[in-house]
């Protein structure tokens, strides 16, 4: 299992600079709706989350370093989503809560999460030329020493 690196992650370094691109670059360039309503909806958990564990992490209350949970990012998409959209537009006068927000939240918490949760890639063996055939066939290359034979599954061929 690779270690989660919070502020540094892939994911949310990618996300924070897309906001800012959005923010600064696009939204003064275009007039189109998604740019200025929802894209930066979208980016909610992968920008929020990871500093939000973080914390959760220094203060005890997250006892891993493992990517975000399904329970960790369902629960915060929840809780921002009731924040964002219900308990602040009823505070904060001129606000009004947009459910559409939610589904972008929602979006952009599935495409974290398929993101921090995607298979490792394993090598592949390398093809060699079977020298004992003349070059005319190929055979898997040895495994290097630090791999065990049998540590790759036959590619059944």
């Amino acid at each position: 299992m690779r270690r989660f690196r919070y502020y540094a992650d892939p994911l949310f370094l990618g996300a924070c600079t897309l906001y800012a691109l959005n923010r600064w670059g696009l939204q003064p360039c275009t007039d189109l709706a998604f740019f200025h309503s929802w894209f930066d909806d979208l980016l909610l958990i992968p920008c929020a989350l990871p500093p939000v564990l973080a914390l959760h992490r220094r203060w005890g209350l997250r006892a891993h370093d493992r990517p975000p949970t399904a329970g960790e990012i369902l629960g915060h998409l929840v809780l921002w989503s009731v924040l964002c959209e219900w308990i602040g537009p009823a505070i904060v006068p001129g606000t009004a809560g947009d459910w559409w927000d939610v589904a972008a939240y929602a979006c952009g918490a599935l495409l974290a999460a398929l993101g921090w949760h995607r298979p490792l890639r394993r090598p592949l063996p390398s093809r060699q030329p079977d020298r004992s055939t003349g070059g005319k066939g190929t055979r898997l290359a040895s495994p290097s020493p630090q791999e065990p034979v049998g540590a790759y599954p036959s590619p059944g061929c």
